[in-house]
């Protein structure tokens, strides 16, 4: 089991400050190391925070007058210091009530590392956090909610088990949009309507989700063009929902590499012409912008 990040923190600090942000990682599909979270009745306390050292990416320290004055996190901390001089950047510290001058009694070798401070509040400390720990996932919002959308109508499907159906709006990190993109997001919302059930006001706030927007936009523009092409030449009208949802839906899985057709509403010659018109557009994307950068 690999973790992203393991939360050392001292017990005082679990309500106020720890529990909250583990839980809201933990909602953004963040794999966290937190002691509620895996600790079981009879497991070994010192083998499981082993084990969750050893196996976690990153560690995030929450720093504080408690966690300073207890051994548990002591040994948490020497730990992570020791797995971060063998393999780099590992300490990821949270400042929590504390003072740089206190702090650096205790150890100038925290002091010395940039460091969040808690006074910013939970939903600011995700977006920093993430954006080290898991940045795929402020990169991918967008993806996200259209599979949340389209899974949720299919419960019975197998499919909708997927972590990805759990996870929760993010927090608005672009607090403008180009016009450029308010207008994709238009173009959007008409060629999926009925399919998505997403007005343009949905698409862009869902871009605005996104940390650097401009992949997903250039994935939309080819989920887009295949799909338009797939309905034109299969004559596949406005009264056939069903299919232009699977359709959808195959793009959508195909644009994330999963490449198995487990759609009823889609046959295998179908599904073959959603991979041809995929994969030529997204060529010819790269070659359009190879041709700009050279």
């Amino acid at each position: 089991m690999e973790w992203d990040v393991f939360i050392s923190h001292a017990s005082e600090d679990k309500a106020g400050l720890v529990e909250p942000l583990a839980l809201k990682l933990k909602s953004y599909g963040v794999n966290v190391w937190y002691d509620k979270f895996e600790l079981k009745i009879g497991d070994s306390l010192s083998r499981s925070i082993d084990a969750g050292l050893v196996n976690s990416k990153f560690g995030l320290v929450i720093i504080s007058e408690a966690f300073l004055s207890k051994n548990w996190p002591d040994y948490e901390l020497r730990s992570l210091i020791s797995k971060e001089i063998d393999s780099g950047k590992t300490i990821l510290p949270i400042w929590h009530a504390i003072s740089k001058e206190r702090l650096l009694e205790h150890s100038p070798f925290l002091v010395d590392k940039i460091a969040l401070d808690s006074k910013i509040g939970i939903d600011e400390l995700v977006i920093k956090i993430i954006d080290v720990v898991r940045p795929d996932i402020l990169n991918s919002f967008m993806h996200k909610e259209a599979f949340r959308k389209i899974r949720e109508k299919n419960s019975d499907d197998e499919i909708c088990n997927i972590e990805i159906s759990k996870l929760i709006a993010g927090p608005i990190i672009h607090k403008e949009l180009s016009l450029h993109l308010i207008y994709l997001s238009m173009i959007f919302s008409r060629i999926f309507a009925n399919t998505l059930e997403s007005d343009y006001k949905s698409f862009a706030e869902n871009f605005a989700r996104d940390w650097d927007y401009e992949p997903e936009v250039k994935v939309w523009l080819i989920i887009s063009l295949s799909f338009l092409d797939f309905v034109t030449h299969n004559n596949i009208t406005n009264n056939n929902i069903d299919k232009k949802k699977a359709a959808l839906r195959c793009l959508l899985s195909v644009s994330i590499n999963d490449f198995d057709n487990n759609n009823d509403n889609i046959s295998d010659i179908e599904y073959e012409q959603l991979l041809k018109l995929y994969s030529y557009y997204t060529d010819w994307t790269e070659t359009l912008l190879n041709r700009k950068n050279s």
